[in-house]
């Protein structure tokens, strides 16, 4: 699960985006979520992201934390 913001409930999905939905195959470096940190500072709300992880199936994934990410280069977890 992937919560972008926090009380962005309130936005009702203004400047964010889905570019995958429910039962599409995912891969490495495909795009889950896009949004606009500009948007969401503008309504208020700080642009923390939550990232959980609720079916590992036995993997052992290490988050990498604590710093600014720039997409397409960071890596934010592995397993």
């Amino acid at each position: 699960m992937i919560h972008v913001g926090l009380d962005t409930v309130a936005m009702n999905g203004d400047g964010f985006e889905y570019p995958v939905k429910l039962g599409d195959e995912v891969r490495a470096g495909t795009p889950l979520i896009k949004f606009s940190r500009e948007k969401i500072k503008a309504a208020g709300h700080p642009d923390t992201a939550i990232f959980v992880v609720t079916n590992p199936n036995g993997a052992v994934f290490t988050f990498n934390t604590g710093m600014q990410g720039k997409s397409g280069e960071t890596v934010i977890a592995s397993y």
